[in-house]
């Protein structure tokens, strides 16, 4: 199946059969609650977020959607895991998740674990399967590995967990890793497959911007809460705001060359960017 995602159209709805189809291939002989775990955390109700940049980026470098699929079924598998981890006592002790009850509060702890180490391992052998069917995948397959690993996501957990009083340029690095990685992830990943230097850059430099600004403004929405790692606590609510205005306009300067190519991601980026705060 290949996605519709020509313009700014996608639809999560039709990801979400793409995404069950190769649920069902690699856990349906998994053991039953372990497979209903990881089910119940892959279909409560995400936003697809990332897989949109991954078919956005995929359109603007030209490059076939048919051959980004995995790439974008593997960030949402990782993307998951992270949040089942996120959500566990020792992390960040969250009973709810999307509307509903976390993961570890309907399956308990242990399954928790494991549900979310399956994800992480089954994203890892979905990319392996598509580097045998298309080689060209390797390198889009290294950046989203290297995107989930030590030097991006478990990375930047790892420093927000054993920082005592972080300032402004820690809190950016945790960020960049934490949540900026997975999202550069989603764009550069495609972009990794195409043979346009230019783009290739541009998309990158594009990527860091939106991922710091997609963060400022989470951080913005859940001010009420008055998190230790926050650009809110750290640099203050008015600062936030300006890092996120200055992050979009920087964003799009990187890809005003490329016309109106760019405007599917200038447009999608926009609309998380300044989510209402």
């Amino acid at each position: 199946m290949t996605m519709k995602t020509t313009t700014d159209s996608f639809d999560p709805n039709e990801f979400n059969i793409i995404l069950s189809d190769y649920f069902n291939k690699y856990f349906s002989s998994c053991e039953p609650t372990l497979r209903d775990a990881c089910h119940y955390a892959l279909f409560g109700n995400g936003k697809r977020v990332r897989p949109h940049f991954v078919f956005l980026s995929a359109n603007f470098c030209d490059v076939p959607q048919q051959s980004v699929i995995p790439f974008a079924v593997a960030i949402e598998f990782i993307h998951t895991y992270s949040l089942i981890h996120d959500d566990l006592p020792c992390m960040d002790n969250d009973d709810f998740r999307r509307g509903q009850p976390t993961v570890h509060k309907k399956f308990g702890e242990a399954i928790a674990l494991l549900s979310g180490d399956a994800l992480l391992n089954t994203a890892y052998t979905v990319l392996f399967d598509a580097i045998e069917e298309d080689p060209n995948r390797l390198a889009g397959a290294k950046i989203i590995c290297s995107a989930a690993g030590i030097h991006g996501m478990i990375g930047g957990q790892t420093k927000e967990f054993v920082i005592e009083t972080p300032d402004f340029d820690d809190y950016m690095e945790i960020t960049m890793k934490k949540t900026g990685a997975l999202i550069a992830a989603s764009i550069t990943s495609a972009a990794s497959m195409c043979f346009d230097v230019q783009k290739k850059k541009a998309l990158s430099s594009f990527a860091s911007y939106v991922g710091i600004a997609f963060q400022a403004c989470d951080d913005l929405l859940d001010k009420e809460k008055q998190e230790k790692m926050s650009f809110v606590t750290i640099a203050g609510e008015e600062k936030t705001k300006e890092l996120i205005k200055n992050s979009h306009q920087k964003a799009i300067s990187v890809l005003q060359p490329f016309g109106n190519i760019g405007k599917n991601l200038i447009g999608f980026s926009e609309k998380l960017i300044y989510r209402t705060y």
